[in-house]
């Protein structure tokens, strides 16, 4: 993925809030579950960073 690609839509008292990668990587894990709440410290995706010369 690309940094400022969507990753994910969090939905809190009707209003939808995107989260964008902050980074160009891999993702390599998903801990979030839908429809589970999370809570603001959580991990939700595990992101590995693309090595800046490939």
């Amino acid at each position: 993925m690309a940094k400022g690609q969507n990753l994910a839509v969090l939905e809190a008292m009707k209003m939808h809030y995107e989260i964008v990668a902050e980074i160009d990587g891999t993702v390599d894990e998903v801990t979030a579950v839908a429809g589970n709440q999370v809570a603001a410290d959580d991990v939700l995706i595990e992101i590995a960073e693309q090595d800046k010369e490939a």
